[in-house]
């Protein structure tokens, strides 16, 4: 299980960086995430709170 919640945590911040198009690609990131472990298949969001201008989106939803 715990492997599994590394595993979300990484697919959510591959995520928010795949958001990007045509911005800058060095600065400071803040993600806020929220995940549900509690059943499958788990789900969650996320929050750019600093950065989203580097990564070109502000916020996400994911389900694995």
């Amino acid at each position: 299980m715990r492997y599994q919640r590394i595993g979300y945590l990484a697919a959510i911040l591959l995520l928010a960086a795949a958001c990007g198009g045509d911005t800058p690609t060095a600065g400071p990131v803040t993600i806020e995430t929220e995940i549900d472990f509690s059943t499958e298949p788990f789900h969650g969001t996320f929050e750019v709170i600093d950065g989203a201008d580097v990564l070109g989106c502000s916020s996400g939803t994911r389900s694995v």
